[in-house]
């Protein structure tokens, strides 16, 4: 069987859709975590993987990315049970941060047959070597903070470890977001990860059908969410003007990992 990745025949191993240290945040916190699995079409307590990358790719190149994405979450306090910050620096690698959220959201396109997989598809050899590299015209990122909600008394009692002093919710959760279908026809692939009050959007684009400028105004309609910088290593964030539950109720539960109770 070849590889996804590099395109070899090898012994194929299971590579995490969600990357396992996510899995391991999220199991080793209070209350109890739960998956949604697509095919399934309902909640599992198991973990999202596919069985279509080879072994040296999936303990190689994309582990390190993944120990990328484990250290860049910890080093910007993201990594925690509750997140309430308003405003924050964030400090990244750009090529190394978007090459991991490629790598996410190509392994979760991949996994249902996404109609949009072919965009990520073509930047494969991108996300495993880093090369060629990538102009902001062909893949831009954005990058968006949600803000805290306020828990009612009752979500107070039942689940304390998840409230601030000042009674504020902003629970860990991981989401991969779909593929916004109507992009398509203009030939560009938008989608996103969700990471607690953390969000980002990745949009690839084919052969300019749609104006970048166009897709850069109707995503950052929301005030503060932003464009990150190729050639940065630092930028900041405050909220976007909606909370994590508000954004959390234009999403369908697809590939996702939650321990948002309702409040």
């Amino acid at each position: 069987m070849l590889c996804r990745f590099c395109q070899l025949e090898k012994v194929m191993t299971r590579e995490h859709i969600i990357p396992r240290f996510i899995y391991k945040f999220l199991k080793s916190a209070t209350p109890p975590l739960i998956g949604w699995n697509e095919r399934a079409g309902k909640l599992i307590s198991g973990e999202a993987t596919i069985a279509d990358v080879c072994g040296d790719c999936n303990g190689g190149a994309l582990s390190n990315l993944d120990a990328y994405g484990k250290s860049f979450l910890e080093e910007n306090g993201f990594l925690s049970k509750i997140y309430t910050k308003e405003k924050t620096d964030i400090n990244y690698d750009y090529d190394r941060l978007l090459r991991w959220l490629l790598k996410i959201c190509y392994n979760a396109l991949a996994a249902k047959n996404d109609p949009g997989l072919a965009y990520f598809e073509k930047h494969k050899d991108y996300i495993l070597y880093g090369t060629p590299s990538i102009t902001q015209k062909q893949i831009t990122l954005f990058i968006g903070l949600a803000s805290s909600v306020k828990a009612t008394d009752e979500f107070c009692a039942q689940y304390p470890e998840l409230v601030s002093k000042e009674r504020l919710c902003g629970p860990f959760s991981f989401h991969i977001n779909e593929v916004i279908k109507p992009y398509l026809e203009y030939n560009a692939a938008v989608t996103g990860i969700t990471i607690g009050n953390l969000f980002f959007h990745v949009a690839i684009f084919g052969d300019f059908l749609l104006s970048r400028s166009m897709l850069i105004n109707t995503i950052c309609d929301l005030s503060n969410i932003k464009v990150m910088n190729p050639k940065g290593s630092t930028i900041s964030i405050s909220t976007c003007g909606m909370t994590w539950l508000e954004r959390g109720h234009k999403q369908k539960e697809r590939e996702t990992l939650t321990i948002a109770p309702k409040i």
